[in-house]
This record gives structure tokens, C-alpha cells and sequence, in this order.
């Protein structure tokens, strides 16, 4: 008959050393886990975006278009527009509307339902009418491509993540999808960048002049329209690649007159 032995208990059950280590990698982990499941859920809602109807995404818009004030630089912009669109042709079923606004800011985007603002004050800091068709033109590719849309939709998936998780504090949570959604706006500034490139050349020949758009943004205060935008002396190098260099045209005068105001 075999007898029950009844072992000692080890003096040490557990490990040695602090707790903090295995803490640290469970946040990290934890981290890492939303960091992809914010990628996950961006590729896919930025990919559904551009589905949605862009009756519907006028239906979002402020309506910049209502200030717009009648004269004759604002005639030139609608022209200088309705010439892009010449050479590229929006999708049939999108409406762009630009519109000046008289406003110091070196600025200029691109809004829900095609519409367009220019500031006054980068017109004023831009030496020629191809930096100024640059500028359109890359407005009007993040309307074409639905930039703009695909954009709020990553956001309002963000928001209603944090809403599913019960997120209070939504440090972390941002911290996660910060660089995701950072990644996204590079690239779609430098797809706008090549597609603006396209259409200038198309429309003057050449890519004269179109560099002098990041030599404005370098030397005035453009952080409001291209701090998402990957650094100005990387997008000249990627426009210089093929330039085919001509003498640019001077802006009209209507533009002349709306610079002096």
C-alpha cells in the first residue's frame, strides 16, 4: 500500500521582480490591437465613402457658394475652372462651384458637394496663372477622386468606435489612429498633387510655373491648407520629375485688381 507524501510548499510560488514589465506590454498590446483594428476599419469605411451618392454629400455642405460676390476676378476663377474642366472632365453627376473669398489666409480647399474656396491671400502671394491652376486643379482632384468624403467617413468611423468601446477617455484611442489617419491625407495630397500636375500641362503645354506654389507655401504662413500635406520640398521633387519648364503667364488683371483690395 503506497503511502501519501505530503511535499513541502515551495518558498517562491511566483516570479520575481516588478509587475510593470508584464504592464507595459499588456497596454502596448492593447495599443496595438486598436491601431489595427482603426486601420482595418479606415481602409474599409475610406473605400465605402466614395460610394455614397454626391446628392447626398451635397446635402452635407455649407453652401460657400452663397457668399460669393460678383466680380470680375471672381469671372476670371470661373473661367480659368471651366477651362480644367475642359481638359478633365469632372464625373457626370458632380456639380464644382469655386468660390473667392477676401480673406488674408494663404488658404484654399476643397469642401463636401465640389465646392471650392480660394482665399484672397494666396492669390496674392502667387506670382503667376499656373501656380493659381495648380492650386484649382488640386482642389478639383479631391473632388474627383472624393477625397473629401472618403476623408469624414474615416472620422465619423473613429468617433463611433470610441462610442461601440465605451471609450471615456479617448487618448489612447487617438493616439491609435493618428498616424492611420495621417497616412491616408499624404496620400491622397500626393495623388492630388500628380493629377493637378496632369491637368496644368494639359492645359498650357508645359508645367511652367507650378513650383512657385511651394515656394509660396514655404515662405508665408500655409500651415492652415497643408499641414497635412506631405513637406513642400518633397512634393517639388515629386513635380519635377518630367517638368517640361515654360515661361508661365502672368495673372489678368481682374486678379490684379481683387490682389490690391
Amino acid at each position: 500500500m503506497s503511502q501519501f507524501v505530503n511535499r513541502p510548499t515551495p518558498e517562491n510560488n511566483h516570479k520575481s521582480g516588478s509587475p510593470l514589465p508584464d504592464f507595459f506590454i499588456l497596454v502596448a498590446g492593447v495599443g496595438l490591437a486598436i491601431s489595427v483594428v482603426v486601420l482595418l476599419i479606415n481602409l474599409a469605411i475610406g473605400q465605402l465613402g466614395q460610394f455614397i451618392p454626391f446628392s447626398w454629400e451635397q446635402r452635407l455642405a455649407p453652401a460657400w457658394s452663397a457668399q460669393r460676390v460678383e466680380s470680375p476676378a471672381q469671372r476670371q476663377m470661373d473661367e480659368l475652372l471651366a477651362r480644367l474642366l475642359a481638359v478633365k472632365p469632372m464625373q457626370d453627376d458632380i456639380d464644382v462651384k469655386v468660390t473667392l473669398i477676401e480673406d488674408e489666409q494663404i488658404n484654399a480647399f476643397a469642401g463636401l458637394g465640389g465646392e471650392i474656396v480660394i482665399f484672397s491671400g494666396l492669390i496674392e502671394a502667387l506670382p503667376s496663372e499656373n501656380a493659381l491652376a495648380m492650386v484649382v486643379a488640386h482642389e478639383l482632384a479631391h473632388v474627383r477622386q472624393r477625397h473629401v468624403i472618403k476623408s469624414l467617413s474615416k472620422n465619423l468611423s473613429i468617433t463611433g468606435l470610441s462610442i461601440l468601446l465605451g471609450i471615456e477617455n479617448q487618448a489612447l484611442l487617438q493616439l491609435s489612429s493618428q498616424f492611420t489617419m495621417l497616412s491616408f491625407s499624404r496620400d491622397d495630397e500626393a495623388e492630388a498633387d500628380q493629377l493637378a500636375l496632369a491637368a496644368v500641362v494639359a492645359l498650357y503645354g508645359h508645367s511652367g510655373g507650378v513650383t512657385a506654389l511651394f515656394d509660396v507655401l514655404e515662405n508665408g504662413n500655409s500651415s492652415s491648407w497643408l499641414s497635412s500635406h506631405p513637406s513642400n520640398e518633397a512634393r517639388r521633387a515629386a513635380t519635377q520629375v518630367g517638368l517640361n519648364l515654360a515661361q508661365p503667364l502672368p495673372l489678368s488683371a481682374d486678379y490684379l485688381d481683387f490682389k490690391a483690395k
